[in-house]
């Protein structure tokens, strides 16, 4: 089982977006269980441990500590957004 830490940022996008909770919470449950493989998660080119989760045109962007088993939820943001500002989406910023 993986830990989920969320970024303030994540915890600001998470409010003001639009996804239902039902469907964030089974994101959360699929991250949880394995944050590297799944049908809605894809590797970011160019950073060896950023990914992203499609739900809809939202992205969840997140990086995953493999050694302690620590997924960071950085960001949700829009599709044709989630890719352009790379380096702030994917910061560890709590």
């Amino acid at each position: 089982m993986w830990h989920l830490s969320k970024s303030k940022r994540y915890r600001k996008d998470e409010k003001a977006c639009e996804l239902p909770q039902a469907k964030l919470q089974k994101m959360e449950t699929a991250l949880q269980n394995d944050p590297i493989k799944g049908t809605h998660i894809g590797k970011i080119v160019g950073y060896e441990t950023a990914y992203r989760y499609r739900i809809g045109d939202k992205r969840i962007m997140y990086t995953v500590e493999e050694e302690v088993k620590n997924v960071n939820l950085n960001s949700i943001e829009n599709r044709g957004e989630a890719y352009k500002n790379r380096k702030y989406s994917l910061s560890y910023a709590s």
